[in-house]
């Protein structure tokens, strides 16, 4: 009988029993662990993959973390960031690695569902505008998360070309452009002709295959459309340059045209230079840059292989310019080519030219030609890529004066000579300069009218009179309209022939022949 004392003393009935426990309890883990080792050697004997070396410890602990479902990994999804339009959806991809059981399930969750949802199996959507974190979690803590920007629903879409001429085996990347504040993450692409033009319908990237044409549809998820037309044709066979040697000054720029074969297609031609410090070249465009004294080849080639080069040879940059001509003086109709002049060891092949009075004087942008319109004087200024100028002044005589039976007589020869309603005003000029250059040479008469009424020089003229009939119809009171303006063209200083240019008749006569228009020859003295 217990009769209470040391902290020792217990019951021999309690002894028993907590003895019986704790033997339970050790028989039930050596059991367990016999279990484990008979689990582990069975597996090793059948050969199902695990390795030789496992130790019990090894064995025993997966044993624990596969009992209890713990599984071991990282989790990541394929995206870190997007934007999507409202009410746009898509699905999001988790990836598990290093993991015990890559199938294990992910639990998929939003910062703010009002902007944006996500359901179990990772699809987004958009709500309103905003942004928000879709975070996937594994159990064993692992989390990822991608940012999700949410914009207005697109109102329109545009492409980053709407036409384009491509070869046969070119690609091009077809980038869609959305206003900029609205969003779509899926614009899906279509050919209406995929024998003759192929597309990526997710990433717009479109391939031509055939000749003849094909349109290309972009769409976003809520309907909005754009497209580009796109004409194929054969591979090139070869390559040009619009220029195949240029000499240019530091700093200058100058702009690389590509030219193709007649019926030959290449939307893409890349450039580039054996000689950076040199010259540079844009690889797209073929502008090329000089930079740096010495010589470069810019090459440029077509997707398909072919290849075209320019020499560039690169000067100082002027230090001035100077004109071939500093005053000049003209008669309305005369043209004058205005050269200019480089200081020795300086380049520059682009000199604009420009006139301070185009009705005076008009003048070719790039050649520096100049034609004398009307009379007064104007200023043609050259000008260097650099700013360097030089100038011309350019005096354009007045008309000489003219009398009304000056008019009427030289209206007359164009009329009798050349009044057809199918000859040309050229032609027209052309004959009434002929009688203008007979008066400015000595050995003729001074005045129109006694050129013109010479025995044998103009027939009927000399002895009949000068005439020119009623008009009595439109058609007619037209031609003689047109007879009477060219010759106050003429009469006001424009000249279309040399003045050595004397002779005009259906037979050869003179030195030699000038032109030969109209049915009629237009001979030298």
């Amino acid at each position: 009988m217990y009769k209470g004392g040391d902290e020792g003393d217990y019951p021999l009935s309690f002894m028993v029993l907590s003895t019986k426990k704790v033997m339970t309890a050790t028989i039930a883990v050596v059991m367990s662990a016999i279990t484990t080792l008979s689990t582990v050697s069975a597996a090793v004997d059948s050969d199902n993959g695990l390795p030789e070396n496992l130790t019990v410890e090894e064995a025993t602990a997966a044993h624990y973390e596969s009992a209890n479902n713990y599984y071991t990994g990282k989790v990541s999804i394929d995206k870190t960031s997007m934007t999507l339009g409202v009410k746009e959806s898509c699905t999001l991809q988790a990836v598990i690695t290093n993991s015990n059981n890559p199938l294990q399930s992910v639990s998929w969750s939003s910062s703010n569902p009002k902007i944006v949802t996500v359901d179990s199996n990772g699809k987004i959507t958009g709500v309103s505008v905003g942004s928000a974190t879709i975070t996937a979690a594994l159990e064993n803590g692992s989390t990822s998360s991608c940012k999700i920007t949410v914009k207005k629903a697109p109102t329109s879409l545009a492409l980053n070309i709407s036409s384009l001429t491509m070869g046969i085996g070119e690609t091009f990347d077809l980038n869609r452009v959305l206003p900029s504040d609205r969003g779509s993450y899926s614009v899906t692409y279509s050919s209406n002709n995929t024998k003759g033009v192929k597309v990526n319908t997710k990433n717009g990237i479109i391939t031509a295959r055939g000749w003849g044409t094909a349109t290309i549809t972009a769409k976003t998820y809520n309907g909005k459309t754009a497209t580009c037309r796109v004409k194929v044709l054969k591979a090139p066979t070869s390559l040009s340059l619009n220029k195949t040697s240029i000499t240019m000054g530091i700093g200058e720029t100058f702009d690389l045209n590509r030219v193709l074969p007649s019926g030959t297609g290449a939307y893409s031609v890349t450039y580039s230079s054996n000689n950076t410090k040199g010259v540079k070249v844009n690889t797209k465009s073929g502008l090329i840059t000089a930079r740096g004294r010495g010589t470069a080849t810019i090459t440029a080639k077509t997707y398909n292989g072919k290849t075209a080069t320019c020499r560039v040879k690169v000067l100082n940059a002027p230090t001035s310019v100077s004109l071939n001509k500093t005053k000049l003086t003209m008669d309305i109709g005369d043209t004058f080519d205005l050269n200019r002049v480089l200081p020795s060891g300086t380049g520059a092949y682009s000199v604009t030219y420009s006139s301070n009075n185009t009705k005076g004087v008009k003048v070719n942008t790039k050649n520096g030609i100049v034609t004398a319109k009307g009379w007064g004087t104007a200023t043609i200024t050259a000008k260097t890529y650099n700013g360097k100028t030089a100038t011309c002044r350019v005096t354009v005589n007045k008309p000489k004066t003219y009398t009304d039976d000056d008019l009427f007589c030289l209206a007359a020869v164009i009329w009798q000579e050349a009044g057809a309603s199918w000859i040309s005003d050229r032609v027209q000029l052309m004959v009434g300069n002929v009688v203008l250059n007979h008066v400015a040479n000595p050995a003729f008469p001074d005045t129109i009218r006694e050129c013109i009424t010479r025995p044998y020089a103009y027939g009927t003229m000399a002895w009949t009179g000068v005439k020119i009939p009623t008009a009595n119809d439109p058609i007619t009171k037209a031609a003689i309209d047109r007879c009477y303006a060219n010759a106050k063209k003429l009469l006001e200083g424009y000249r279309i022939l040399p003045s050595n240019v004397i002779y005009q008749a259906g037979f050869v006569q003179g030195s030699g022949v000038y032109a030969y228009e109209g049915g009629m020859y237009f001979c030298y003295q």
